[in-house]
């Protein structure tokens, strides 16, 4: 991968105290930067990065010391693809922690006798490496090959504690022509489930459908199909938030794209991290904001359809 720029910083700390050139090593430890030496870092250059180097020259000078920055277009005496394998092994040496700790974990987890304790155990150790594992994800600037068999690994992890032998939720199949120019109803104020849920029904099932909103069912009209409220046509199964119990009942979760976003809404919306989906928290600020910016509630659906269109 050809980098275009890069930021180079040089700084220096006085000797004491030590806990200030502990604190900024450490900040440029966790933003991921490469040391080329003491007192010389670098980054990919972006925004982000420029801000992040803007904001520590000011926290070094307050402390006491000495920073400046530049963007540079290469180098003369080393060439980009050698500082592009560094921040690859670099990285990599980060995912050892993870890997360890995967391979820990798969050796731990017995299938044949897990009890419900231990598997709530299980997942909350998962839970933790998945977290580890996206923040080294977030300084992986160019995609190491660790980083992607370590998340398979992971995901492999998940796949096997979750193929326990527990009792499998029985969701009913449907034919989407029955369910043609429908009232679907659903609570008040659409968040996640809901708003990925109204999309799945527009664009997959009910092109012509219309939606109703509140707690109770609107007896008034006819067939009205309930979706994500109580005692709904369509809601939680098992651990399958709405969204999922759809894809099942209408025969579309074999389509990839749609199972990933499902992926993203299950860990949303029941906030789990069954999956491994750091694109997640910034779908769900977006989110937000249109629920925030819109008073009306099918005006909040039909904003929100733009994002998970933007996710095929």
């Amino acid at each position: 991968m050809q980098q275009a720029a890069w930021i180079l910083m040089f700084y220096s700390m006085p000797s004491k105290p030590e806990r200030n050139r502990l604190r900024v090593y450490r900040k440029l430890q966790k933003e991921g930067t490469l040391a080329l030496k003491d007192g010389v870092h670098i980054l990919p250059f972006n925004e982000d990065a420029q801000e992040l180097f803007m904001w520590l020259h000011q926290e070094i000078k307050t402390l006491g010391g000495e920073m400046h920055f530049s963007i540079i277009e290469k180098f003369e005496t080393l060439r980009g693809e050698d500082i592009v394998t560094l921040f690859k092994l670099q990285a990599e040496a980060s995912y050892d922690t993870i890997e360890q700790s995967v391979k820990k974990l798969n050796s731990e987890l017995s299938l044949e006798k897990t009890t419900s304790k231990q598997e709530q155990i299980f997942e909350q150790q998962i839970k933790k490496v998945v977290r580890d594992f996206e923040e080294i994800q977030t300084v992986d600037f160019f995609a190491s090959d660790k980083g992607k068999t370590v998340r398979e690994s992971i995901q492999s992890l998940q796949a096997k504690l979750h193929s326990a032998p527990l009792p499998k939720p029985m969701i009913q199949l449907c034919q989407a022509q029955d369910y043609q120019n429908r009232v679907w109803q659903t609570r008040k104020k659409p968040f996640v489930d809901r708003m990925a849920s109204a999309w799945l029904i527009k664009r997959y099932i009910d092109p012509d459908a219309t939606f109703i909103f509140g707690d109770a069912i609107d007896t008034s009209k006819e067939n009205i199909i309930t979706y994500d409220m109580n005692q709904a046509t369509f809601t939680h199964i098992g651990d399958f938030c709405t969204y999922e119990v759809l894809l099942q009942s209408f025969q579309l979760h074999e389509n990839v794209v749609l199972q990933n976003i499902g992926k993203i809404i299950h860990n949303l919306d029941l906030n789990d991290d069954k999956y491994i989906t750091p694109e997640a928290e910034g779908i769900k600020m977006i989110l937000s904001a249109i629920r925030n910016s819109e008073k009306d509630d099918n005006a909040i659906l039909e904003k929100s359809y733009e994002i998970f269109d933007y996710l095929c």
